[in-house]
């Protein structure tokens, strides 16, 4: 996961996140692999409310 999160998308996302959002959360879950983003996605929308 470290290999993953410092290379790729996720590393340009990771340093644009600060241009990008006021709050930026970590959601955490048990897996025994990188996630599908569909995946990822229906975690995020189970973990975040839309603020207006």
């Amino acid at each position: 996961m470290l290999t993953f999160s410092q290379s790729g998308p996720h590393r340009r996302a990771v340093l644009a996140a600060g241009r990008l959002a006021d709050v930026n959360r970590f959601h955490h879950f048990p897996c025994i692999g990188v996630p599908s983003p569909e995946q990822a996605i229906q975690v995020w929308r189970q973990n975040t409310q839309v603020v207006e």
